[in-house]
């Protein structure tokens, strides 16, 4: 029976990017996450527009009319009715006395679309050319909320006034405020240009320039704002001007040289000088510095966002997440400590919180690399390959010759099938990163996804020859060398090799060496690591594989099997711990555990009651042909370990013992246990067992009546073992295993799992 071929192991789950800041990301010119590196505002705080005192603005009822009898005209509301006639009630509500009233006959008849406007008309013609009068006009209107009349005001002062420096950043806070960042940077620009000049406006303007990545431009404003400015502003500017100059590539010595000589009593300065080191890879003077800003008694919220970059870069995680949420705490709306936090949650596998982060980022920061990749990183864990994929895919245009961006892409491609798209973002990466040993693994795993297995095994044949490879690499090989006709014996030499060079050995690596010794006629040795595979969890693919490729095995012979594992904590449904010995079998997570220094010779059990005939209503009859249990048994132990079988009130122990006379040898043997009798002596069966994993086995007999048969590593082993208690078949066995140490020795024995294996009729 040929089996199909295993499965190739997938790419290892990606190492997470860095957090911003770090020198990889800022390789590309113009990348700069919204959300600054130093003192600044995470985002621009929106501005009170109002001065707090109450708007002199008064609103007068809406329609005016003035019907024949009236002495002036009457403000109130009017009422459609059909027919050119309308209803009328004057500002207390009181309707006219000649309603409805028809439109032709009146005196006066004006509806009002707003009176607002009109007030403000109003006013603003009484300001006439005075630019400081529409300005406190403007500013009324703001009081009362008044938004759009208090920008026309503004305006009509600039124009009155262009050099009105006031309106211009009152006219630059509206804009703000409602997020029209282009029209906030055009006043700023416009005041320049009509010689409105303050230190005040440069540095507004070159904090726009900084979010936009014109780090230059902003460098000059912030030199001309210094220049200017009162000497409490002056640090301030020099900080914010060696960081533009910082990004913007300019010489940065003489402005670090001033910082330097005030970090000691600045915190913020400190902040910028521990960001050039860490930029340029001085790690250890930057986290010298940061941590030192940390515990300052009111530090800049981006040093902790800074510390906790440098502290996750190092791998540090934990440590980093809780610099990041006290820069959240600091400054709530941090995009970049948002970013990094939802980057360290991921790493850390608290994935819901990672996408929480994520999604709390009102407006996420296009310009930034670092959110990019954290947004991919984190959609990739989840399982989103679509998300994550235009996650990279934004970073990779903001700096092609980002590695972590175009392997992402890759990846994202190969999770999504699309082996052709994966294989030109691996073709592009190779090129960014030549020595990487992931970028040509991602593209032999295209190679062969593609069914071009003969460039699968180019790829990973140097791969698989580097000194210390990855044992995957061996294994991967193997499979593609398996698609060859001629390849099963060159695929057998390096999944000898994967197996050698992990401990314990990888499942995939398993599962394709079973597949191999299967496909040489090795069934003994397949079966063996197909059931070591069987029990793989961190690979759940060549775990499944290798429990089909069993079912089909014992298919082939007629068998099928029911596996019961062991450990979660609890036995399975059905078995149950017996015997006076202490302590008990210890459950773990996938085994269960004999391990105790018996202070005398006991004997303790797990045990199960099984039908010799599977019940009718669980499907076709079968009979029960032998149960086989898989266990680890140091070569130190000084004990009896094995399994059991009981019918009636007769049990026969089959156990592996441990003899030193006069070197350690363990031989099988058996006896016999009748309730209320002293058990028959034990019976060595020939041959001397070396093996430390096994899996021993008892059945009723296919050879000799009223007799079991012994099964080793699958394979009936030695004569059958007389049991007369079959004579009259029972309706049901006792199955199970035990340990019977000697007095005062220690005694080890692991079970993983047991097979019930059943003959079909």
């Amino acid at each position: 029976m040929q089996l199909p071929l295993p499965p190739l192991p997938p790419l290892a789950p990606p190492g997470p990017p860095p957090a911003d800041p770090h020198p990889a990301l800022y390789r590309a010119p113009g990348t700069m996450a919204d959300g600054h590196l130093l003192a600044l505002a995470a985002e621009p705080v929106t501005p009170l527009l109002k001065s707090g005192k109450p708007t002199t603005i008064k609103v007068r009822p809406h329609d005016i009319v003035q019907a024949p009898g009236d002495p002036k005209p009457i403000e109130g509301t009017i009422t459609d009715e059909p027919d050119g006639r309308i209803s009328f009630r004057d500002i207390k509500g009181i309707a006219h006395p000649k309603n409805p009233l028809t439109i032709a006959d009146l005196l006066v008849f004006q509806r009002q679309a707003a009176t607002v406007p009109l007030v403000v008309r109003e006013r603003s013609q009484k300001a006439g050319a005075s630019a400081p009068a529409h300005l406190a006009l403007a500013q009324d209107c703001l009081d009362g909320g008044f938004l759009a009349e208090a920008e026309a005001e503004l305006k009509r002062a600039l124009e009155l006034d262009p050099s009105l420096l006031a309106a211009h950043l009152k006219l630059a806070d509206l804009c703000v405020a409602q997020t029209r960042r282009d029209d906030e940077v055009a006043v700023y620009q416009a005041a320049l240009a009509a010689g409105a000049d303050a230190p005040e406006l440069r540095e507004r303007l070159a904090l726009r320039c900084l979010e936009l990545g014109l780090f230059r431009l902003a460098g000059q404003h912030l030199a001309q704002a210094r220049k200017a400015a009162e000497p409490a502003a002056a640090s301030r500017l020099l900080r914010l001007e060696a960081e533009a100059r910082l990004f913007g590539g300019d010489a940065t010595g003489p402005l670090l040289r001033q910082l330097a000589e005030a970090a000691s009593a600045d915190p913020a300065a400190a902040n910028l000088l521990a960001l050039v080191n860490l930029l340029d890879d001085r790690t250890e003077p930057a986290l010298a510095a940061l941590s030192k800003v940390a515990e300052a008694p009111d530090p800049p919220a981006s040093a902790l966002n800074n510390l906790g970059a440098l502290l996750f870069n190092a791998g540090e995680r934990e440590k980093a997440l809780a610099q990041f949420e006290a820069c959240r705490r600091a400054a709530p709306r941090h995009t970049k400590a948002i970013a990094n936090a939802a980057l360290a949650c991921a790493a850390l596998g608290r994935l819901d919180e990672a996408q929480g982060l994520l999604a709390a980022i009102a407006t996420p920061p296009d310009r930034s690399v670092g959110y990019h990749l954290a947004a991919g990183y984190v959609h990739e864990c989840a399982g989103k390959p679509d998300a994550a994929l235009a996650a990279y895919q934004q970073a990779r245009a903001l700096d092609p010759g980002c590695l972590y961006a175009v392997s992402g892409v890759a990846r994202c491609h190969l999770a999504r099938g699309d082996a052709q798209a994966a294989a030109e973002a691996f073709a592009q990466a190779r090129l960014v990163a030549p020595a990487d040993p992931a970028v040509p693994r991602g593209l032999g795993i295209c190679h062969y996804r593609a069914g071009r297995f003969a460039a699968a095994v180019d790829t990973f044949r140097p791969l698989a020859a580097r000194e210390g490879a990855d044992p995957l690499d061996l294994v991967r090989l193997a499979i593609a060398l398996l698609h060859q006709p001629d390849g099963l014996k060159d695929a057998t030499q390096w999944l000898d090799r994967a197996l050698a060079a992990a401990q314990p050995p990888d499942p995939y690596a398993l599962a394709a060496s079973a597949y191999a010794a299967h496909a040489g006629g090795d069934a003994t040795r397949a079966e063996d690591r197909f059931r070591q595979a069987r029990r793989a969890t961190a690979a759940p693919d060549a775990a499944k594989y290798a429990a089909a490729a069993l079912e089909r095995l014992a298919a082939q012979r007629g068998e099928e099997v029911t596996l019961v594992p062991f450990g979660a904590g609890r036995l399975p449904e059905g078995w149950r711990a017996t015997g006076e010995g202490s302590p008990a079998p210890e459950l773990r997570q996938d085994e269960v555990r004999f391990d105790a220094l018996a202070p005398a010779a006991n004997e303790r059990a797990v045990t199960c009651t099984v039908p010799l005939t599977r019940p009718a209503e669980k499907g076709p009859a079968l009979r029960l042909a032998r149960f086989d249990v898989a266990a680890h048994v140091p070569l130190t132990n000084d004990a009896a370990v094995g399994v059991l079988v009981g019918a009636g009130s007769t049990t026969l122990q089959l156990a592996l013992r441990t003899t030193r006379q006069p070197q350690l040898s363990r031989r099988l043997a058996y006896r016999i246990i009748r309730d209320g009798q002293a058990p028959t002596a034990w019976a060595d069966l020939p041959g001397t067992i070396a093996l430390e994993r096994l899996r021993l086995g008892l059945g009723p007999s296919t050879r000799a009546p009223e007799a079991l048969d012994v099964y080793l590593n699958g394979k009936p082993h030695g004569d059958p073992l007389p049991l007369d208690a079959l004579k009259d078949p029972p309706p049901q066995l006792t199955i199970g295993f035990f340990v019977a140490p000697e007095p005062q020795q220690q005694c080890l024995f692991v079970v993983r799992d047991l097979e019930l294996v059943w003959k079909k009729q």
